[in-house]
């Protein structure tokens, strides 16, 4: 298991797992991954440049397959899961629909962790790579770390794939971290490790993750 920000060229994932960022319904009636402007209670969410980033790597790593994660606890009454909504998104980004698996079970990280195992472990894969917010990259690896397993995970941030394929995503990225909504994130989310560390952690209620404008 290993942390991998930037693409790793040795490696050979069998699967890339898109850990879902929320979604939200826009003005056209469709429901969305989440933008930066999205977020919840613990800050900024910014989950669609985690599918653009599962795009880019399909291209890059033709024989793994995509596998879009969540049901989603947070939006109880949608009428897809968030899993569903990332898998159009992937096929509008020109992903093929049979490299597609749809995970619609995980309602939070850890679940979701839990089931990249389950579904490892059906299919064989013994290499996989997450995807995910740069923000998110440490407690993923701190809570797949809990797990026992001897499948290889590399973890990778959705930010430093956009910026090696658009360099000017760069200073984007540089303002957005720049925002109270994206300070408030990396808090929580150096929380979130602390009670991994102490053994404290516990899912936030579903009201605290629901999806909202920061």
């Amino acid at each position: 298991m290993e942390q991998d920000k930037k693409i790793n060229k040795m490696m050979s994932p069998e699967a890339i797992f898109v850990i879902t960022g929320g979604t939200v319904l826009s003005e056209d009636g469709v429901y969305h991954s989440t933008s930066y402007s999205d977020g919840d209670a613990f800050g900024t969410l910014g989950g669609y440049v985690r599918v653009e980033a599962g795009a880019i790597l399909a291209s890059e790593y033709p024989k793994a397959k995509l596998v879009t994660t969540g049901r989603g606890g947070a939006g109880k009454g949608k009428p897809v899961t968030h899993a569903a909504v990332m898998e159009r998104e992937l096929l509008e980004l020109g992903v093929k629909p049979e490299r597609i698996v749809c995970e619609e079970i995980s309602t939070t990280t850890m679940s979701g962790l839990a089931q990249a195992f389950v579904l490892a472990q059906k299919h064989h894969w013994k290499s996989i790579i997450f995807v995910t917010n740069e923000f998110h990259l440490p407690r993923v690896q701190a809570m797949w770390n809990t797990l026992d397993t001897s499948i290889e995970a590399h973890f990778i941030s959705a930010e430093d794939v956009i910026v090696r394929v658009r360099p000017e995503f760069s200073k984007t990225f540089e303002d957005i971290k720049a925002t109270s909504a994206y300070k408030k994130r990396l808090e929580s989310e150096a929380r979130g490790i602390e009670a991994l560390r102490l053994g404290t952690y516990h899912a936030a209620p579903p009201e605290d993750k629901k999806e909202r404008l920061v």
